[in-house]
């Protein structure tokens, strides 16, 4: 049994599973994982140098996101009947949010790297 009361599948099981073991509720989870997921990444050596691995770190995440929430999609509907289409979108945006900081941060600190002066138009100048 799920935390409604309705029969659960077998993903439904091992997330409660989960929430039993860890102190979290099941919507700070996917905030955990993405967590995870970023700190999995740092401990790469050099992926954290360059900006796509971060950018393909924040796709898979959330390509896992859409099927974690594609499982509870399945699950809504199969015993509840209908679909929690907004619950499952926070769901996915819990899950991107802090791989999203992570890129959003290491974007603006290389174009302050770059200054000011450099972000101008220089093949066209001025006469």
């Amino acid at each position: 049994m799920n935390p409604h009361g309705l029969d659960a599948s077998a993903y439904d099981q091992f997330k409660s599973f989960i929430v039993a073991v860890i102190p979290f509720e099941r919507n700070d989870l996917h905030f955990v994982i993405g967590a995870l997921i970023v700190f999995g990444f740092l401990l790469v050596p050099r992926w954290h140098r360059s900006l796509w691995p971060a950018v393909v770190m924040l796709l898979s995440t959330l390509a896992l996101g859409v099927v974690m929430e594609v499982l509870d999609l399945y699950d809504d509907l199969r015993f509840r009947g209908y679909l929690r289409w907004s619950t499952s979108a926070l769901d996915i945006l819990r899950t991107v949010f802090v791989p999203m900081l992570y890129v959003a941060s290491q974007v603006i600190v290389r174009l302050r790297r770059r200054g000011p002066n450099r972000l101008e138009d220089t093949t066209n100048p001025r006469s």
